[in-house]
Order: structure tokens, then sequence, then C-alpha cells
């Protein structure tokens, strides 16, 4: 993947508002130098390498420093998943509303893909908190709900269907399925890196292409209107055409 597009890097992001702290109380700045060390150690070790004593080292803080915010490396590491989710919702795209539906699903999946590219490493370290923390797992099953219910109501005043509870109840299982698709084929592609992927794409905005083409063929169950003048990529290539 040669081409970064929108997106934000949470590395970069927590260390920015850590350094723009020197004004804050001394435990707020204490707090964002843990969280902003603990995210880079999950990006350049993972989770399974993650330890208190690298994160206090990053920090520039005793080691027993730690524990006066955090009872131990994991509770660290969720903290860096909520600023994650908080990242996604502050620096997402506005106002998509105004653009005809296709160019709202591209605006916002290259945000969404960008942000996943520039994060890979450390959303394989935090796609391990799912096993280690039930908790974590209801927290993204309700942020998929609300995404869902944002998507079904900008949906609804597109193309109303008449409001039949039968009807929204299959289209909230369609979204739901779709984000649980480009999840794992993103989480394929960046994270575990699949050979057999990588093969299949040019770079990350053939990416943006191809999943925001699968996500209008979902909601409105047929191809968006000058597909043929689709931005920055054919998606009318053979490789799609059975899609």
């Amino acid at each position: 993947m040669n081409l970064r597009i929108n997106g934000f890097r949470l590395v970069d992001v927590l260390l920015d508002r850590a350094d723009r702290m020197h004004h804050r109380p001394k435990r707020a700045r204490t707090l964002a130098a843990i969280i902003a060390s603990t995210a880079q150690e999950m990006e350049r070790s993972g989770t399974d390498g993650l330890t208190v004593a690298n994160i206090a080292r990053a920090a520039g803080l005793a080691h027993g420093t730690f524990y006066l915010y955090f009872d131990n490396r994991i509770d660290a590491a969720m903290a860096v998943r909520r600023f994650y989710d908080a990242a996604m919702r502050r620096f997402r795209p506005r106002e998509s509303g105004r653009l005809p539906a296709f160019e709202a699903i591209l605006r916002m999946n290259r945000f969404y893909v960008g942000s996943y590219a520039a994060n890979a490493d450390l959303l394989r370290a935090l796609q391990l908190l799912l096993y280690t923390r039930p908790e974590y797992a209801l927290w993204r099953d309700r942020i998929n709900d609300a995404w869902s219910k944002a998507i079904l109501h900008d949906l609804a005043r597109r193309l109303p269907t008449g409001g039949a509870e039968y009807i929204r109840t299959t289209q909230m299982l369609l979204i739901r399925s779709a984000i649980s698709m480009v999840d794992e084929t993103l989480r394929e592609i960046y994270v575990h890196r699949g050979p057999s992927l990588a093969r299949l794409f040019v770079d990350d905005e053939e990416v943006v292409q191809f999943i925001s083409l699968s996500w209008y063929r979902v909601l409105y169950g047929s191809d968006p209107p000058g597909i043929a003048k689709a931005d920055r990529a054919d998606l009318c290539d053979p490789r799609f055409a059975s899609l």
C-alpha cells in the first residue's frame, strides 16, 4: 500500500495532546504521558510485549508512578482503546449528508481506511483485548450498534421505506453484517497482511473504492449512478465484475 489518504495516527494524536498539556495540573500531564507512551509501546511491541517498565521508561517516569494511575498494563491499554474510539468520532468527516450517497460513502471510507492503515500495528495489539477483557467486546458492540443506527437514519432520509418494522430490522442486520465484513477485510489487509488480498489491491484508494461499492450495494441494492466515472479507480475492473 503506497498511498495514505486522510485519517489519523493515534500515537501522533496522543503525543501532541501530551505536549499541549504543560499548563494543566501535574496529575493530568502525567496521565497523558502514560497513555501516549502505552500507545507507543503497543504499536512497537504489541500487547504481549507490553510491560509497565517500558511504558514508564518511555514516559520518563519512575516505575512505581504508573501504579498511581492504572492497576496494570491492560488497564492502560484499555485507555488507549477508548482514545482510539474518541479520535474516530472527533476526526471523522462531517456534514456528509449533503453529498450524494456514494460520494458520502467514499468520503467516510477514505477516512476509515486511512485511519486503519495508519494504525495497523496498534490495532493488532488492541485486537487482543477482545480476549482478555469481556467488557471491551460489549463496548465494541455498543459502538457498532450506534454506528448502524446512524447509517440507518441516513438511509431512511435518502430512501424512505414506509417505516415497516421488518424492513428496518432487515436493514439493520444488513448494516451490521456489512460492518463486520468490512472490519474483517481491513484486518486481513492491514493487520494480518494476507498475501492473497495484497495481490488484489494496488493502493489504499483502491481499497476505499472496493468497500464503498460493497457498502452501496448492501444499502441500495444497486450500483451507484455513474459508476464508470468513479473517483480514481475503475470499479468496472474485471476483478469486481462478479461482486
